[in-house]
């Protein structure tokens, strides 16, 4: 089996690009079961942000270059117009590589913002949702819930997370550089959700007092308006909040604009010549970019934060530097426990042998002697067991050993020596699954799953 990632990020690709990749929950879905149909595909998590987008994929080692066309192909199909320009920017990595991309995607270290938490939800609401989904098996859910856990003590046993620097944070310093104190400031939160509210924190932590939540679903507007002290809006009052505020932040998820340019600009007449200031965090964008040529607004979006968060950065790389130490003995780990999964097959055939030896044995002792008592037949019984126990420990921990040790084709050609030594013939003509039920069983029941 092989692990494949195909996606795009901050780094390659500009936000007219990202979002254009912009998937709804159910296309998600959608894509995820379209996926699993295929042959040679076996699990797969779909992971959208506003700054990245990536398909994981378990495939086949034959069907790894198929595999990885048929993601490729998934996205671009999803761009549209756009898909030429997606293309040229889509990134592939494969087996360790990839593996080590996720440890360092959930860790925060490969984010805009070195070292920012809310990745780390985001990945974990993409594995659930997959799994909810049905996209994912044994091998997803031993390496997601690994890398999800390793990022949880990453983040507690270093000083990376110890300043806030999500990109909610990262808008607040924007917001101070171009106005200055936010404390007189009034302003509007649109969208209520992980993003806003992450927002709004920061937004009170810089002094903010008179705030304004403005959200689709009015319930929801007035239960985090007052958790945070703030006033609650309808969804079709914005246009007459935007008159009175000085800073508008959007956060809303959404697949076409909340702001237009001619409503902006109706509302820009009414203001008196008064800048507004507008922080675009949304993945398609709220507002209308061409809303930005209007006379004083001044409008910004994600891709505006990139160099914002300047304070803490070479801490930051010495932290990130120790958690890629970190993330390098995880992924030797997680490729320890593969190697022993392909390997189970064998070791299971040869405790199976043993046992069949052990019972044949103990029954020619029954004919031989069929004077013996219930106790001494116990007796027999309980050390010939032992004996078929200890015959095959040596072998068993010589074979992991010599897995682990090995990599490449020398691994594979100790495993088919392995498997010509101590499987049947009828073994060796079926194809080997090192995902076969007793596996399956045992991870199952190791996850949780």
């Amino acid at each position: 089996m092989s692990i494949l990632v195909v996606g795009l990020n901050h780094d390659n690709a500009p936000l007219s690009i990202r979002e254009s990749l912009a998937f709804e929950r159910e296309e998600r879905k959608q894509l995820i079961l379209k996926l699993k149909n295929i042959f040679g595909i076996h699990e797969c998590v779909i992971l959208t942000t506003c700054n990245r987008v990536e398909i994981y994929a378990l495939t086949e080692k034959e069907f790894l270059q198929v595999g990885e066309n048929i993601l490729k192909k998934s996205l671009c199909e999803k761009a549209g117009a756009d898909s030429y320009l997606v293309a040229g920017a889509l990134y592939v990595k494969r087996e360790h590589e990839a593996v080590r991309h996720l440890f360092r995607v959930v860790c925060g270290l490969d984010s805009m913002i070195i070292g920012e938490t809310q990745i780390l939800g985001q990945v974990k609401q993409a594995f659930f949702e997959s799994m909810e989904t049905g996209g994912t098996g044994p091998v997803f859910n031993r390496l997601f819930k690994q890398a999800i856990t390793m990022a949880k003590k990453a983040h507690t046993e270093t000083a990376i997370s110890e300043q806030p620097v999500s990109v909610g944070y990262a808008a607040v310093q924007l917001l101070q550089q171009q106005c200055g104190s936010l404390a007189e400031k009034k302003v509007a939160v649109l969208g209520a959700g992980a993003m806003g509210q992450l927002a709004i924190k920061h937004l009170i932590a810089a002094g903010c007092t008179d705030l304004f939540l403005v959200n689709r679903t009015f319930k929801k507007a007035i239960a985090v308006a007052e958790q945070f002290s703030g006033t609650a809006c309808q969804f079709d009052q914005r246009l007459a909040v935007i008159k009175e505020i000085d800073i508008l932040v959007c956060a809303a998820e959404t697949d076409h604009f909340l702001i237009e340019y001619e409503e902006m600009a109706n509302i820009i007449r009414t203001r008196k010549k008064r800048p507004l200031h507008i922080v675009d965090l949304g993945v398609p964008r709220n507002v209308d970019l061409s809303v930005s040529s209007i006379a004083n607004v001044y409008l910004f979006d994600v891709d505006h934060l990139n160099g914002i968060v300047q304070f803490n950065v070479q801490q930051r790389r010495d932290v990130a530097r120790k958690i890629t130490d970190m993330i390098a003995k995880d992924v030797a780990s997680f490729y320890s426990w593969i190697h022993l999964l392909e390997v189970n097959p064998v070791i299971s055939e040869l405790k199976k042998k043993s046992v069949q030896i052990q019972e044949e044995a103990f029954r020619q002792i029954e004919n031989k002697l069929p004077s013996l008592s219930e106790r001494e037949k116990r007796v027999i019984y309980k050390y010939a067991k032992m004996i078929a126990s200890q015959m095959t420990h040596q072998p068993v921990i010589k074979m992991k050993e010599i897995l682990a040790e090995t990599s490449g084709s020398k691994r594979e050609e100790y495993l088919q020596l392995f498997t010509r030594l101590f499987t049947s013939e009828k073994s060796e003509e079926e194809p080997r699954n090192p995902f076969g039920d007793g596996a399956l069983k045992e991870l199952f029941q190791e996850t949780g799953s």
